[in-house]
């Protein structure tokens, strides 16, 4: 075998070591989340599929944000688990359904079990560059969860639109974004609650072990503190 041969067999073996590294360090990160988010992420993926591409994800994470109740600020804490099927009818413009479990707690007033939630996204490229690999792409999507309080009907319409810009490097997509993030909870016979802050920033990277299977991560920050950790396989 030659010199060069035997170098691209280290390389390889080195790849490999280094994506089992990265793969393990994500499971554990993702196995060792205290709960299941009430963010909507934005990644897995960040960038819209190509026509005829799909995918499956499955995500959890944790949120806290501040609402306004009677003009009183209260802190609501939520977890949530989701599976995400995307599929792309035209070229860069993927749309996504979403099923999953979550809750709410505040710590006085309101505390849920976990219950079904479902929901839907959208999202699309407005821009590609040329000569660097800077991608603009929008997304849109909406979430809705029911579940009962002490007797207390509750219902909560989430809505978020977001303006990222994405990174394309071989492997690794990295992103970052501004959001705008409504979130209404609604009681029967009890006093509603409505999100105080809107607009946030959202930081988060994909990740390809293989050209199928990826993970991610995100945070959202300033109108709610979350993070998401997912895997994913797009096909």
């Amino acid at each position: 075998m030659t010199r060069k041969g035997k170098q691209l067999i280290i390389e390889s073996v080195s790849m490999n070591r280094f994506n089992l590294f990265l793969l393990l360090a994500l499971c554990g990160g993702f196995l060792s989340l205290p709960v299941l988010t009430q963010a909507l992420p934005i990644g897995g993926l960040a960038r819209p599929m190509e026509k005829g591409h799909g995918g499956i994800l499955v995500d959890m994470g944790y949120a806290q944000r501040d609402m306004d109740q009677n003009q009183i600020t209260t802190e609501l804490r939520s977890r949530q688990g989701s599976l995400r099927g995307t599929y792309a009818l035209w070229d860069f413009l993927s749309l996504s359904a979403i099923v999953g479990l979550m809750d709410y707690d505040t710590g006085t007033n309101v505390e849920t079990t976990l219950n079904g939630a479902y929901g839907a996204a959208i999202k699309g490229l407005l821009f590609r560059g040329q000569t660097t690999r800077l991608e603009l792409t929008a997304d849109g999507r909406f979430l809705y969860y029911s579940a009962e309080d002490n007797s207390i009907d509750i219902a909560s319409w989430e809505y978020q639109f977001a303006l990222n810009v994405v990174y394309r490097a071989e492997n690794v997509l990295p992103y970052i974004g501004l959001d705008y993030n409504n979130l209404d909870v609604q009681r029967s016979g009890a006093s509603d609650l409505e999100s105080q802050d809107n607009f946030g920033v959202v930081l988060g990277l994909d990740y390809f072990v293989n050209p199928n299977v990826y993970f991610y991560g995100e945070m959202h920050n300033f109108n709610q503190d979350a993070i998401s950790l997912g895997v994913g396989f797009k096909f």
